[in-house]
């Protein structure tokens, strides 16, 4: 397993993204976050290009995104959705400041 799948696992973890997914909608999902195309990820996965695409629109509903860039941003978790009503984003995410988090020097 590379570093960027170890990652990805672990964030997962932390998030809990991963319980809403199927197997295969995680496993499209990673290699969306990887670049690929759908018909690079149907060759990879042995699926029609359809399946795939069918794949993306159940993990947009799930994770409530509209654009693979929004799925693959909540899925390692750099995007939250949105709560009461406030959307910041067209697709209803909301993006952490993530600069807070980061150690003064």
């Amino acid at each position: 397993m590379d570093l960027f799948a170890v990652w990805v696992r672990d964030v997962l973890e932390e998030h809990k993204v991963y319980e809403r997914l199927t197997k295969r909608e995680q496993e499209v999902l990673s290699w969306v976050a990887l670049g690929k195309t759908n018909a690079e990820i149907a060759t990879i996965l042995s699926l029609a290009p359809s399946t795939v695409r069918k794949h993306l629109e159940n993990v947009y509903v799930k994770l409530s995104v509209r654009t693979r860039t929004a799925a693959v941003a909540r899925f390692i978790g750099l995007v939250e959705p949105c709560r009461g009503g406030l959307r910041d984003g067209s697709d209803g995410t909301r993006t952490r400041d993530l600069r807070r988090d980061r150690p003064a020097f």
